[in-house]
C-alpha cells in the first residue's frame, strides 16, 4: 500500500513484479520502486517510495526479501505463490547467536522517492520540507507570516 492505492506495484531491476516473488543472497536487488497508480504510472506516478537493500549507507544487506500480498508475506514462513494483489514486502536476516551484552545492527532506508515534477533533484528536501510545513499550516490554521514570526 502505498497511499490510497492498496494494490501499489513494485518495480524491481526496471520489471513490474505481478507475482509474488523473493530473492536471497547476492540475487537481493539493490533497490526497489514502489508506485501509487492512482496519481500515475511507473516513473510518471506523483507519489513513489524507493527502498534501499544494499549498496552505499547499508550495515548488512538482508538475506532474504520477497514482494508479495502484505498479509502473506509478512508470515516468516512465506514462500511465493501467488499474484500480488494488497501489495507489501518483507526483509528477512538469518537468525544468528548474540552473547549477553553483545549486539548487532543492520538497516534499510525506505521514504518518499523524489518526485517527477521536480526538475533539479537537489531542491527535492526544499520542496519536501515546503510541502510539509503548507501542511502543517493548514492544520494549524496559521498564515505563513505568523510562523516567520516565531522563527524570528
Amino acid at each position: 500500500m502505498l497511499g490510497d492505492d492498496d494494490h501499489a506495484p513494485f518495480v524491481v531491476n526496471g520489471e513490474i513484479i505481478t507475482e509474488e516473488q523473493a530473492w536471497e543472497g547476492s540475487s537481493i536487488p539493490e533497490s526497489f520502486i514502489v508506485y501509487n497508480q492512482n496519481t500515475g504510472q511507473g516513473a510518471n506516478a506523483e507519489l513513489q517510495a524507493h527502498g534501499i537493500l544494499r549498496g552505499e549507507g547499508i550495515i548488512e544487506a538482508p538475506d532474504r526479501f520477497g514482494i508479495g500480498n502484505y498479509f502473506d508475506v509478512s508470515i516468516p514462513s512465506w514462500e511465493p505463490s501467488n499474484s500480488v494483489g494488497d501489495s507489501g514486502y518483507s526483509i528477512w536476516w538469518n537468525e544468528r547467536t548474540v552473547g549477553n551484552g553483545q549486539s548487532f545492527t543492520v538497516n534499510t532506508f525506505y521514504g518518499l522517492a523524489v518526485p517527477p515534477t521536480i526538475e533539479d533533484p537537489t531542491l527535492a528536501n526544499e520542496a519536501i520540507i515546503g510541502q510539509a510545513a503548507t501542511a502543517m499550516l493548514a492544520q494549524a490554521n496559521m498564515a505563513p507570516q505568523n510562523v516567520l514570526q516565531l522563527l524570528q
